[in-house]
This record gives structure tokens, sequence and C-alpha cells, in this order.
């Protein structure tokens, strides 16, 4: 924030604006000319005068607009130069400005270089601009060989820019759109230049504006933060000119403080290349021998951590969010890094200041590491519904503008937070919601060509409702789920659908069942990918950039600036996949491995953990209906790891940030957005049997759990299967009544079970198994009713249930009545579903049923409250 306070311009309220001109692309229309009468005329027109007349007057065409041009080509006192100062500005949400772009250099003198440095700017003419010395200001000879090179490449693949090109393109010119009429322009103001003041204070207006990435421009600035050198005071080695010089060609790709390997090769392949060129004795004398060649080649990168700590700010909280913002505006939109320090753009973004602070405070508090010093982490936080970035942790060891983004550039292993994207939802969509909280997963030893996986707390749990899996993270059941279910395909597409970055390496179990990644994945990722349970299924890219607008007077006139390519956004799952896996996920946090993600105010909150083996790396990754955020926390390379997890670790972080993104904010539920709750499966109900011989009419009556609609019921007697019914009772009469033998001996038995059979979801469920004596003597126990003495009793009901023709039967019911042994008119009678629905039964009771209200009307009845699915016959 000090530079926001120290600008020669401090930023104020936005002007009011006139107008908006949009830019973006525009498609041209030819239009052609019919051609009549090509006989004699045509011929006679065609003549040399005619050609003479055509080319003169193109010459006249082209000598005139290039006159305009020059005219109106612009120049600059360069004594000046170290006074320009353009700042791009960054507001946050609320659309209050927050920060500046601006530049940052320490403007040198071209002769106070060469007394300590002579190889230096020389350095850069052999690499930039060899004739330099012999032209005036345009190469022709490179420039014909950039324009036969766009010719056969079809296209402005080079520009042939000499240094005073590029002081003229850079410094001076404001439009920075890649077309031929800007070229000219650039062509222009350079000769005007050349005219005007000598090679050396070109050079020296040149080595002072280049820009020498992570907002470092001028050489001396650039020497001080890699190499901890001033350039007018300290020598500079071979390699180290040759890595300066070689820098401006792609400062991002070259930074030699990267912490990826490949940018780190890349930089010392292209400081090599450069130092082969200053061997070169071609249009300008080497500058080293080869003797210098051949020992700087064996000497690394040499960059100094020291210069890099003093040019970074520490105290700049929206330090990280700033870098990001530059990042990705050179990357979505046709604005170069060397723009943003030089033209007044406006960017309107997604930051909230206080969040953005918070996350830094936390991520950098030896607190949140309890004081281990290899312990590091990052936290990110989005809007949902726009896939907008309200907040970006640097890490504990991020101090400004050059230093690795935790959040977005570290790449730890997800563990177990990876799941719910690659696991449960796409079982949940592939399943059409048939696999739910309800559905009873395997969670049973697993053996998968040699491996054998466990859980992380326990052993095997058995048969467990999906719920208890996710809630507890159980590895053999989500496995099990994977491998049955899902399958390895469909789990990697959607993981990569959600922005993970996975590798073909990733396609197995482990990796997409358990979080073992080949690279790991980014807060940023998990963040954006936990996007689609709170916006219904759809999948928004994470971006801070909201808009872009670049003032063009000082009447308020400006132009949005259209990105090249807009955030994406697809459809991943359906809203009822969405709903389902966050109502598992709420769990997570209420009573799971979550619990201390809370919020300190009580707000609804859903999340996962995530630990990976040996707990090196923790993640927690939640929502509300308003935010999202993914936190880690890991231990550093080189050091003996401390054991983390994603509860105890990750979650506080998550919990500390959020509690601040939320205040002042109401608090919301998440709701239901208009699909059936789940149903519970078959194979989650409980089918519980039982039965006893009724010696009144010789049978073994049976009665069992009903588990729903189009439900049948196999009947078992000692394995054998008798019966198949609807209902849910069955009177066994074939069976044999023991003699006076069998009597004394105690008897017969008979053993039985039921399978209930739902084909439609092609799920089966056994029951308990049962003994039924059957014997001739009535036990005092077993006293059975005179049914038609009192054919109400509950035990003669049964029996008409079973039995619908017995004679007791007749006339129960007072004809208004629904006769309890009529399935079909019970069910034809009784209200189900969610809502409030209701049902008159004379007789029944008023009952609320769970996930809905469900009434009767019973005269003298009475109100009941308790946890039925819906009314009907209490018994």
């Amino acid at each position: 924030m000090d530079e926001f306070n120290r600008g020669s311009n401090p930023l104020g309220p936005l002007p009011s604006r006139s107008r908006t001109v949009r830019v973006g692309s525009r498609s041209s229309r030819s239009r052609r000319g019919s051609s009549k009468g090509r006989g004699g005329g045509f011929k006679r027109l065609f003549s040399w005068k005619w050609l003479l007349l055509v080319l003169l007057t193109a010459v006249l065409l082209v000598v005139g607009g290039c006159s305009a041009l020059f005219m109106q080509a612009k120049t600059v006192d360069l004594k000046k130069l170290d006074e320009i100062e353009y700042a791009s500005t960054i507001y946050d949400i609320n659309k209050k400005p927050v920060m500046k772009i601006g530049v940052k250099r320490e403007y040198v003198k071209i002769e106070d270089i060469q007394k300590v440095n002579p190889g230096l700017p020389e350095a850069f003419v052999k690499v930039e601009d060899a004739r330099f010395y012999d032209h005036s200001g345009v190469d022709y000879y490179g420039m014909g060989r950039a324009i036969w090179t766009n010719i056969k490449s079809g296209g402005k693949a080079q520009g042939a820019s000499t240094i005073t090109m590029q002081v003229a393109g850079n410094v001076i010119l404001e439009d920075r759109e890649k077309k031929y009429s800007r070229k000219i322009k650039e062509i222009a103001t350079a000769l005007n230049m050349e005219r005007t003041y000598g090679k050396p204070k070109i050079l020296e207006a040149y080595l002072n504006f280049i820009l020498f990435g992570q907002q470092v421009y001028g050489i001396q600035m650039a020497s001080k933060y890699y190499f901890n050198k001033d350039v007018t005071k300290d020598k500079l080695e071979p390699h180290e000119i040759a890595y300066l010089a070689g820098l401006p060609k792609a400062p991002n790709k070259y930074n030699c403080f990267s912490e990826n390997p490949e940018k780190r090769k890349a930089a010392k392949d292209r400081r090599d290349v450069v130092l082969r060129e200053m061997a070169e004795d071609y249009i300008r004398p080497p500058i080293i021998t080869e003797a210098e060649l051949q020992e700087a080649l064996k000497k690394d990168l040499g960059c100094k951590e020291e210069g890099r700590k003093q040019f970074a700010d520490s105290t700049d909280k929206l330090a990280a969010y700033k870098e990001f913002v530059i990042d990705e505006i050179t990357s979505r939109y046709n604005i170069t890094a060397d723009d943003l320090g030089r033209r007044g753009y406006r960017i309107y973004t997604g930051l909230d200041v206080k969040v953005q602070q918070k996350t830094d405070e936390v991520l950098k508090n030896d607190s949140t590491y309890k004081d281990i010093q290899h312990l590091d982490g990052g936290s990110i936080t989005i809007d949902p519904k726009t896939g907008l970035i309200v907040a970006i942790g640097g890490g504990r060891k991020y101090i400004g503008s050059g230093f690795p983004i935790r959040s977005t550039e570290e790449k730890v292993q997800p563990g177990s937070s990876i799941k719910p994207l690659t696991v449960y939802s796409p079982a949940i969509e592939l399943s059409g919601g048939k696999i739910n909280e309800h559905y009873i997963l395997d969670d049973s030893p697993i053996n998968i060509g040699g491996w054998r996986p466990k859980n992380a707390i326990g052993g095997p749990r058995g048969q467990v409702p999906m719920m208890e899996t996710v809630k507890n993270s159980y590895n053999l059941s989500t496995i099990s789920l994977l491998r049955d279910h899902v399958k390895l395909g469909p789990a990697w597409d959607y993981g990569r659908k959600l922005g993970l970055d996975l590798q073909e390496n990733d396609k197995g179990y482990s990796p997409l069942a358990l979080g073992g990644l080949t690279k790991g994945v980014t807060a940023l990722e998990m963040a954006q990918a936990y996007s689609v349970f709170v916006n219904n299924g759809v999948y928004i890219e994470a971006h801070a950039v909201k808009e872009i607008h670049q003032d063009l007077d000082e009447d308020g006139k400006f132009e949005v600036k259209e990105p090249e390519r807009e955030p994406k956004k697809e459809k991943v799952f359906d809203k009822k996949t969405a709903y389902y896996m966050t109502r598992m996920l709420i769990e997570v946090v209420e009573s799971g491995t979550g619990t201390q993600a809370k919020l300190s105010d009580g707000r609804q909150t859903a999340g996962k953990t995530g630990t990976t083996n040996e707990g090196k790396e923790a993640y927690f990754v939640g929502f509300t209906p308003q935010y999202v955020n993914a936190s880690f926390i890991y231990n550093m390379p080189g050091e003996d790891p401390i054991t983390l997890s994603g509860g105890r670790h990750a979650g506080p972080i998550f919990r500390e940030i959020m509690d601040e993104a939320h205040k002042g904010k109401p608090k919301l539920t998440f709701k239901n957005p208009g699909v059936p709750e789940p149903p519970v499966p078959l194979q989650a109900k409980g089918l519980s049997l039982s039965g006893k011989y009724n010696p009144n009419i010789q049978a073994v009556q049976l009665s069992w759990t009903n588990l729903g609609e189009n439900v049948s019921y196999d009947v078992y007697r000692d394995g054998q299967k008798i019966a198949t019914t609807p209902a849910t009772s069955f009177s066994d009469t074939n069976i044999e009544i023991p003699n006076v033998f069998e009597q004394i001996i105690g008897g017969k038995s008979y053993t039985y079970k039921v399978v209930a059979n739902d084909p439609a979801n092609n799920m089966r469920k056994e029951s308990n198994t049962i003994t039924v004596k059957v014997s001739s003597q009535q036990n005092n126990d077993q006293q059975e009713t005179n049914c038609n003495e009192s054919p109400n009793d509950p035990s003669c009901r049964q029996q008409c249930r079973d039995n619908p023709g017995l004679p007791w039967c007749d006339g129960q019911g007072d004809g208004n009545d629904c006769p309890p042994w009529n399935p079909n008119c019970r069910d034809n009678q009784r209200q189900g579903g969610d809502g409030d629905e209701r049902g008159e039964r004379p007789g029944g009771n008023n009952q609320r049923g769970f996930g809905g209200e469900r009434g009767g009307y019973r005269p003298g009845g009475s109100d009941e409250m308790g946890e039925n699915d819906g009314g009907g016959f209490p018994f």
C-alpha cells in the first residue's frame, strides 16, 4: 500500500464517464464491383499510359501517407524520460482504488555504466541490434529479412525492431496493437530520434526503460534484484552480463528464481546462448575471450537471494494479488507487463481487501505452523457464482514480486479432498442419484494387483452407508465405489473437466480415490473445482480480473479492453448431484473429520479434509453459499517431516480466513435447488423377519419390514423358495403337523428367510433367518384368539391380511374404513412424498413424517410427531 500512497498522481475517486467505446474484434466486409463491357473499351484503356498513371498515383499515395505519418511522428526530450511515470490502477470488488502497478527503476547514465562495466551495454547491442551503430534508426536489411519471413509464415512473425525503434515504441508511442500502421509510426519516430539524439543517449534510454520481469525496469534495478550489484560500482561477471542481456526476450520464462526446474533450465540455456554471442567476432568485436566463455559456461545462474529480498516489500499484504493480476492480464488480454507499467489502465477485480490482508496474516503467523520453520501453506478464496478471486495467499515465505505464490503455483497432494471430485460426485451423477448418502457401500479388504490399501483409522467397516464413508473418509469403500461403479476413465475425465491438472499416470485407483497424484494440485485448482457444488454443478474458471478500462482523454471517455480469452464455463454435474454431494459434505464439518473447520458464528459450512500418506501434506477445501476456500499446509523438502492432517492443521486456516470473509454477511443455508430429496435405496434399509406357528389355522405366519413400493419378496423355507409376494406377510400352510413320536422329541422346525427384490434398481436385500417350531400342543404363550369372536384382534387382522377369504374377515370395517388387510385400498388412501400432504382416513392419526408434513383426519384421534415417512396404518 506504500506504493499506492507514494505516487505523484495519487489515486482519487473515479471520474465520471461520458461515453464507453468497446474495443474488440470486428469483421470487415469487402465489396466487389461488377465488371461490364469487357470488350474493346477495356483493351483500349489497358495501355502503357494507363499503367504509368496507376503507378504514379500509387507512389504519390504512399509518399503522402508516409509523409503524414512522419509529420505526426512523436519525439520526446530524452533528458526528461526519467520523469515519465505511467501507472495502472487496481480496484477492489467495491470499485475502490487500492493498488498501483507502477514503474520501479533507478535511472543511470550510460557513461557511469561504461566506467565499471563497459561490456554490459555492448552485450545488449550484440544481442538486440548488432548494426545499432551503423543504421539511422531502422535496420533495412533486418527489416527486409523479417518481411520475407512474415510472408513465408503468413503473418507478423518478426518485427525487426532496432534498439531505437524499441525506445520509440515502448516509451513514446501509446498504440500497442500489432498493425503495420503502428510499425510505420514507430519507424518515423525512430528516425526523428536519431536526427535529434546520438546513439549513446538512445542506448541509455533503452537500458533504463527495458523490462526485466518481476516489475523490474531498467538495468540498474535488474542488476540489484538478480545479483545484488550496483552497475556503477560493482563489476559484473560475464555470466551475469549474459543473463541480464538475455532476460528481456522472455522475462517470466527465464526467471532464475523460479522453483520450476524447467524455467531454471530455460534461463541457463538462454544465458549460454548469449555468452556464445558475446564471444563471437561477427559484426561487432567479441566482448569476452574463448577462455572466458568456457569458464562462464561452467557457472550456475548465480542469482542472489539478498537482492530479491531487498527489492520485495514484505509489508505489502496485497502483493500476491497484484502479481497474480499482472500474470492473468498478460495471458488473457492483449496487454503486456511492460504496458501495465506504462499505460493508464483501470483494472477492476474481485479483491476483498480485508480478506486478502487476513489471508496474508494467517499464512505468515508462526502459530499457524506451531512454530515449526520448515512448514509453509497457501489459501485462496473465490466467489463461486462469478468465479472472481477474493483473496490469494502468497504463503509464509512470500515477501513480494518474484517469489512463488504458494496458492497458485505450489502443487500439493490433495489426499482425500479429491474424493468428492473424482469418485463421490461422479458416482451420484452416473447413477442418476440412486447412489447417494443412504446407499450401502462395501468397506471390505481390497487387493488390486497386490496393492492392499487400508483405512486411515481403524480396519474395514463392512457394509456402511455412503454418508458414513464420506463423513469419516473411509478409503476401502471409496475405492470399491470407484472400481465397481465409476471406473477409472470417467473418474479421470471428471477431474480434468473440473480443472485439475491430472496426468496420464494419474489414471489409477490410488491417485483418483486417495489423491496421490503425479504432480499434485494447487489451491486455485481445488477451490474452483469445489465451486461446482455451490453453483448447481456449473464449473467457472477462477479469475481475478472482471474488466479493464483505458482512459482515452480528459473528458472521461474510455475504452473497455476485451479479453482474448474468456474464463471457461462448463456444466459438469447435474444440480441433483451438486445438492446430494453438498448434503454429505455438510456432515463432514458437523460431525466428521472436518469439525475443526466449523466457522465461529455457527453458519452452515460444507467441506472435505485431505491428508497424504505419512501426513506430509494436508488440505481442507470447503464452502458456504457465499464463498469457497481451499487451504493447505505442507512440509518443505529437506527436513524431517512433521505429521499433518487436513482436519487439525488445514481446517483452522480455512476457519480463520472464512470467519473474516463472512463478517457482516447474512447467515445463509444451502437450499434444495428443486430436486427430489435423496431416496433411500433398498440396500440401505433394514429387513427384519419375524414369525410363529398358529395351531388354529395350522400355518406358520411370517411378517417383515415394508421396504417400499415396487418391491417384491421371495420367501424361503429350509433353503427353498416357496413363494413370491408383494405383501409384507405370508402364511405357510404347506407344513407337516408332527405326529405323536415327533411331539415327544420336540416337534418339527422350519427355517425361514425373506429376500427383497427391487428390479428397477437391480438390488436385493436379505432378511435375518428365523426358526419356527411346529407343534400340535398349544403353549401357554401361544394361546390363540378365537377370531370368530374377536375379529378385530391384531392377530386376526394379520390373518386377514394373509388370507382375506377367512370367514371372520367378512364385515370388518364400517363401510367407510379401509380394511387393514387390503393393501390396494390402503395404498390408494395413503398419501406420501415430500412437502405438505393430507389424506383423510377415519380412524387414522395425524402424523408428521421426516422430510415433509403428512396429515390424516380421524375423529377423536391424536396428533403425533415422529420420524415417519408418512401417514398410514400404525401397525
